[in-house]
Protein backbone atom coordinates (compact mmCIF):
# COMPACT_ATOMS: atom_id res chain seq x y z
CA UNK A 1 0.00 0.00 0.00
CA UNK A 2 1.56 3.27 -1.06
CA UNK A 3 0.16 6.50 0.62
CA UNK A 4 1.00 10.03 -1.32
CA UNK A 5 4.20 11.71 -0.62
CA UNK A 6 2.54 14.56 0.90
CA UNK A 7 0.82 12.77 3.43
CA UNK A 8 3.75 11.00 4.31
CA UNK A 9 5.61 14.95 4.78
CA UNK A 10 2.79 15.91 6.79
CA UNK A 11 1.75 13.05 8.70
CA UNK A 12 5.73 12.80 10.10
CA UNK A 13 5.72 9.25 10.68
CA UNK A 14 2.93 6.50 8.96
CA UNK A 15 4.84 3.66 8.10
CA UNK A 16 3.07 1.15 10.42
CA UNK A 17 0.50 0.62 7.64
CA UNK A 18 3.33 -0.58 5.47
CA UNK A 19 3.21 3.16 3.11
CA UNK A 20 6.69 3.39 1.30
CA UNK A 21 8.60 6.27 2.11
CA UNK A 22 8.65 8.93 -0.83
CA UNK A 23 11.60 9.94 -2.56
CA UNK A 24 12.04 13.46 -1.36
CA UNK A 25 11.63 15.82 -4.23
CA UNK A 26 14.31 17.98 -5.04
CA UNK A 27 15.05 21.26 -3.49
CA UNK A 28 17.42 22.98 -5.05
CA UNK A 29 19.72 25.90 -3.86
CA UNK A 30 21.26 29.29 -4.98
CA UNK A 31 24.30 30.78 -4.58
CA UNK A 32 22.60 33.83 -4.33
CA UNK A 33 18.93 33.33 -3.18
CA UNK A 34 16.31 35.91 -2.66
CA UNK A 35 15.59 37.60 0.72
CA UNK A 36 12.65 36.16 2.28
CA UNK A 37 9.81 37.92 2.90
CA UNK A 38 9.86 38.19 6.85
CA UNK A 39 7.14 36.92 8.98
CA UNK A 40 4.20 39.33 10.39
CA UNK A 41 5.33 40.12 13.94
CA UNK A 42 3.08 41.99 16.30
CA UNK A 43 3.11 42.78 20.10
CA UNK A 44 0.10 41.57 22.09
CA UNK A 45 1.08 42.74 25.63
CA UNK A 46 4.33 44.81 26.12
CA UNK A 47 5.02 43.62 29.24
CA UNK A 48 5.38 45.41 32.53
CA UNK A 49 8.05 48.47 33.16
CA UNK A 50 11.28 48.87 32.79
CA UNK A 51 10.92 47.91 29.27
CA UNK A 52 13.70 47.54 26.58
CA UNK A 53 14.45 46.04 23.12
CA UNK A 54 16.15 43.02 22.83
CA UNK A 55 18.96 42.11 20.94
CA UNK A 56 21.35 39.30 19.99
CA UNK A 57 24.75 40.08 20.10
CA UNK A 58 26.41 37.34 18.74
CA UNK A 59 30.46 37.48 18.48
CA UNK A 60 30.91 36.42 15.08
CA UNK A 61 33.98 33.99 15.69
CA UNK A 62 32.29 31.95 17.86
CA UNK A 63 30.69 28.34 17.18
CA UNK A 64 28.40 26.59 19.00
CA UNK A 65 27.37 22.61 18.67
CA UNK A 66 23.33 22.18 19.78
CA UNK A 67 21.90 18.48 20.39
CA UNK A 68 18.22 17.70 19.17
CA UNK A 69 16.39 14.95 21.09
CA UNK A 70 13.20 13.30 19.18
CA UNK A 71 10.61 11.09 20.31
CA UNK A 72 7.79 10.26 17.97
CA UNK A 73 5.30 8.23 17.60
CA UNK A 74 1.24 8.33 15.68
CA UNK A 75 -1.42 6.30 14.68
CA UNK A 76 -3.29 6.04 10.80
CA UNK A 77 -5.97 4.85 9.81
CA UNK A 78 -7.26 4.24 5.98
CA UNK A 79 -10.72 3.18 6.06
CA UNK A 80 -11.62 0.63 8.33
CA UNK A 81 -7.64 -0.35 9.29
CA UNK A 82 -5.55 1.25 11.88
CA UNK A 83 -1.70 0.86 12.29
CA UNK A 84 0.50 2.61 15.00
CA UNK A 85 4.10 3.77 14.81
CA UNK A 86 6.41 4.72 17.62
CA UNK A 87 10.17 5.05 16.48
CA UNK A 88 12.97 5.14 18.44
CA UNK A 89 14.21 8.25 19.64
CA UNK A 90 17.04 10.37 17.83
CA UNK A 91 19.40 12.35 18.61
CA UNK A 92 20.39 15.25 16.08
CA UNK A 93 23.75 17.46 16.63
CA UNK A 94 24.02 20.61 14.18
CA UNK A 95 26.86 23.07 14.44
CA UNK A 96 26.49 26.19 13.55
CA UNK A 97 28.75 29.28 13.18
CA UNK A 98 31.39 31.04 12.88
CA UNK A 99 30.03 33.49 11.03
CA UNK A 100 30.92 36.82 9.26
CA UNK A 101 29.64 40.23 9.53
CA UNK A 102 27.82 41.34 6.48
CA UNK A 103 27.58 45.01 5.03
CA UNK A 104 24.23 45.47 5.93
CA UNK A 105 24.56 44.48 9.75
CA UNK A 106 23.44 40.69 9.69
CA UNK A 107 25.27 37.53 10.70
CA UNK A 108 25.94 35.03 7.99
CA UNK A 109 26.66 31.77 10.06
CA UNK A 110 27.31 28.43 8.74
CA UNK A 111 24.83 25.59 9.82
CA UNK A 112 26.40 21.58 9.36
CA UNK A 113 24.10 18.55 10.45
CA UNK A 114 27.14 16.48 11.99
CA UNK A 115 26.04 13.32 13.83
CA UNK A 116 22.98 11.20 14.10
CA UNK A 117 22.37 8.61 16.67
CA UNK A 118 19.58 6.88 16.84
CA UNK A 119 18.73 4.79 20.31
CA UNK A 120 18.99 1.24 20.75
CA UNK A 121 15.88 0.07 22.56
CA UNK A 122 17.07 -3.23 22.15
CA UNK A 123 14.14 -6.05 22.98
CA UNK A 124 12.10 -2.95 23.60
CA UNK A 125 11.84 -2.56 19.53
CA UNK A 126 12.06 -4.20 16.70
CA UNK A 127 15.72 -4.08 15.17
CA UNK A 128 14.08 -3.89 11.30
CA UNK A 129 12.24 -0.39 12.95
CA UNK A 130 15.64 0.48 13.89
CA UNK A 131 17.43 0.12 10.90
CA UNK A 132 15.02 1.56 9.20
CA UNK A 133 14.94 4.87 11.17
CA UNK A 134 18.38 4.72 10.73
CA UNK A 135 18.06 4.27 7.28
CA UNK A 136 15.99 7.48 6.98
CA UNK A 137 17.41 9.67 9.38
CA UNK A 138 21.32 9.10 7.88
CA UNK A 139 20.76 11.60 4.84
CA UNK A 140 20.69 14.71 7.15
CA UNK A 141 24.45 14.08 7.70
CA UNK A 142 24.77 15.50 4.21
CA UNK A 143 22.64 18.73 4.86
CA UNK A 144 25.40 22.10 5.61
CA UNK A 145 24.89 25.48 4.65
CA UNK A 146 24.03 29.49 6.07
CA UNK A 147 21.75 31.78 7.31
CA UNK A 148 21.71 35.29 7.31
CA UNK A 149 20.14 36.69 10.53
CA UNK A 150 19.72 39.87 12.16
CA UNK A 151 20.01 41.46 15.79
CA UNK A 152 16.30 40.68 16.28
CA UNK A 153 16.99 36.87 15.37
CA UNK A 154 14.54 37.29 11.94
CA UNK A 155 15.96 34.95 8.89
CA UNK A 156 15.98 36.82 5.87
CA UNK A 157 18.38 34.39 3.66
CA UNK A 158 19.64 30.78 3.92
CA UNK A 159 20.99 28.35 1.64
CA UNK A 160 20.80 24.69 2.69
CA UNK A 161 22.67 21.88 0.14
CA UNK A 162 21.53 18.00 0.28
CA UNK A 163 17.70 19.01 1.34
CA UNK A 164 17.10 16.65 -2.27
CA UNK A 165 18.39 13.79 -0.15
CA UNK A 166 16.41 14.49 2.95
CA UNK A 167 12.66 12.96 3.07
CA UNK A 168 9.63 15.84 2.67
CA UNK A 169 8.20 13.93 6.21
CA UNK A 170 12.11 15.26 7.79
CA UNK A 171 12.27 18.33 6.05
CA UNK A 172 8.76 19.47 7.30
CA UNK A 173 9.96 18.40 10.92
CA UNK A 174 13.51 19.79 10.71
CA UNK A 175 11.34 23.16 9.43
CA UNK A 176 8.87 23.15 12.12
CA UNK A 177 11.90 22.79 14.71
CA UNK A 178 13.49 25.82 13.36
CA UNK A 179 10.87 28.55 12.87
CA UNK A 180 8.97 27.56 16.85
CA UNK A 181 11.61 26.96 18.83
CA UNK A 182 15.15 27.32 16.99
CA UNK A 183 14.72 31.06 15.29
CA UNK A 184 13.13 33.11 18.11
CA UNK A 185 12.66 36.24 16.95
CA UNK A 186 11.94 39.59 19.41
CA UNK A 187 9.83 42.87 18.56
CA UNK A 188 11.28 46.04 17.27
CA UNK A 189 9.28 47.36 20.14
CA UNK A 190 11.02 47.19 24.00
CA UNK A 191 9.30 44.61 25.65
CA UNK A 192 9.22 43.55 29.61
CA UNK A 193 8.21 40.77 31.85
CA UNK A 194 5.14 38.99 30.61
CA UNK A 195 5.22 40.41 27.26
CA UNK A 196 3.53 38.57 24.18
CA UNK A 197 4.30 38.67 21.18
CA UNK A 198 3.50 36.87 17.97
CA UNK A 199 4.46 35.47 14.33
CA UNK A 200 2.89 34.44 11.63
CA UNK A 201 3.84 32.51 8.70
CA UNK A 202 2.96 31.39 5.74
CA UNK A 203 4.36 28.70 3.55
CA UNK A 204 4.12 25.16 1.85
CA UNK A 205 5.15 21.54 2.24
CA UNK A 206 5.18 19.24 -0.54
CA UNK A 207 3.26 21.57 -2.68
CA UNK A 208 0.44 22.03 0.72
CA UNK A 209 -0.05 25.72 1.89
CA UNK A 210 0.28 25.95 5.35
CA UNK A 211 -0.68 28.75 7.69
CA UNK A 212 1.89 29.15 11.33
CA UNK A 213 0.96 31.18 14.33
CA UNK A 214 3.47 30.74 17.34
CA UNK A 215 3.06 32.85 20.57
CA UNK A 216 5.85 33.93 22.67
CA UNK A 217 5.41 34.94 26.35
CA UNK A 218 8.69 36.37 28.39
CA UNK A 219 8.34 35.06 31.97
CA UNK A 220 11.63 35.55 33.38
CA UNK A 221 14.99 37.88 32.46
CA UNK A 222 18.57 37.71 34.09
CA UNK A 223 21.07 39.78 31.97
CA UNK A 224 20.78 38.28 28.64
CA UNK A 225 18.89 35.47 29.07
CA UNK A 226 15.38 34.65 28.67
CA UNK A 227 12.88 32.84 29.63
CA UNK A 228 9.78 32.31 27.07
CA UNK A 229 6.78 30.27 27.04
CA UNK A 230 5.84 29.08 23.68
CA UNK A 231 2.42 28.30 21.78
CA UNK A 232 1.83 27.38 18.60
CA UNK A 233 -0.74 26.60 15.87
CA UNK A 234 -0.61 25.09 11.95
CA UNK A 235 -3.57 24.64 10.35
CA UNK A 236 -4.22 24.11 6.53
CA UNK A 237 -7.30 25.02 3.97
CA UNK A 238 -9.02 22.31 3.07
CA UNK A 239 -7.06 21.83 -0.99
CA UNK A 240 -6.16 19.50 -3.64
CA UNK A 241 -3.52 17.58 -2.67
CA UNK A 242 -1.16 14.66 -4.56
CA UNK A 243 -4.17 13.05 -6.14
CA UNK A 244 -6.06 13.45 -3.51
CA UNK A 245 -7.79 16.13 -1.01
CA UNK A 246 -6.75 17.33 2.11
CA UNK A 247 -9.96 18.16 4.47
CA UNK A 248 -8.26 18.99 7.81
CA UNK A 249 -4.89 19.64 9.08
CA UNK A 250 -3.81 21.11 12.62
CA UNK A 251 -1.00 20.92 14.73
CA UNK A 252 -0.39 22.42 18.36
CA UNK A 253 2.72 23.29 20.00
CA UNK A 254 3.13 24.12 23.78
CA UNK A 255 7.09 24.64 24.83
CA UNK A 256 9.79 26.63 26.67
CA UNK A 257 12.84 28.18 25.69
CA UNK A 258 15.85 29.78 27.38
CA UNK A 259 17.40 32.31 25.16
CA UNK A 260 20.53 33.10 25.48
CA UNK A 261 21.45 36.61 23.46
CA UNK A 262 25.24 36.07 22.68
CA UNK A 263 24.14 32.49 21.06
CA UNK A 264 22.71 31.16 17.85
CA UNK A 265 20.21 28.58 19.38
CA UNK A 266 18.06 28.54 22.77
CA UNK A 267 17.71 25.82 25.30
CA UNK A 268 14.07 24.46 24.50
CA UNK A 269 11.67 21.61 24.64
CA UNK A 270 8.43 21.46 23.15
CA UNK A 271 5.21 18.66 22.65
CA UNK A 272 3.53 18.85 19.12
CA UNK A 273 0.34 16.89 18.38
CA UNK A 274 -0.95 17.17 14.93
CA UNK A 275 -4.51 15.95 13.06
CA UNK A 276 -5.11 15.04 9.97
CA UNK A 277 -7.53 14.11 7.16
CA UNK A 278 -7.70 13.54 3.68
CA UNK A 279 -8.84 11.96 1.11
CA UNK A 280 -6.42 10.01 -1.15
CA UNK A 281 -6.14 7.64 -3.85
CA UNK A 282 -4.94 4.18 -2.06
CA UNK A 283 -4.98 0.82 -4.52
CA UNK A 284 -6.73 2.41 -7.18
CA UNK A 285 -9.93 3.48 -4.98
CA UNK A 286 -9.97 7.07 -3.20
CA UNK A 287 -10.15 6.39 0.88
CA UNK A 288 -10.82 8.35 4.03
CA UNK A 289 -7.27 8.48 5.91
CA UNK A 290 -7.09 9.97 8.95
CA UNK A 291 -3.48 10.61 11.16
CA UNK A 292 -2.76 11.34 14.56
CA UNK A 293 0.91 12.03 15.49
CA UNK A 294 2.65 13.15 18.71
CA UNK A 295 6.45 14.46 18.68
CA UNK A 296 8.37 15.63 21.56
CA UNK A 297 11.36 17.60 20.92
CA UNK A 298 13.87 19.04 23.49
CA UNK A 299 16.99 21.49 22.38
CA UNK A 300 20.46 21.78 24.35
CA UNK A 301 24.35 22.27 23.95
CA UNK A 302 25.69 19.32 23.34
CA UNK A 303 28.61 19.26 25.77
CA UNK A 304 25.61 18.85 28.31
CA UNK A 305 24.98 15.40 26.97
CA UNK A 306 28.48 14.63 27.30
Amino acid sequence: MRVPSALLALGFLITSCGGDLPKAKTAPTYSEPPERVAPTMRVLAPGYEPREKVRYTIDPADWERISLDLAMGGTMQIGDQVGQSFGPPVRITVTMGPSQQLPDGRLRHSIAITNVQVADMGEKMDPRVIEQTQAQFAPLLLVKGWSDMDDRGIVWRSEIQALDQVSPRLRTMLSNIRTALISIPFPEEPIGLMARWQVERRFSVSGVLLNQTVTYTLSQRQGNQLRLQVTGRQTAPPQAMDGGRLEAYETQVVGSAIVRLDKFAPLAEAQATNTMRSLVPVQGQVQPVQTNTRTEVRAFPSEMAE
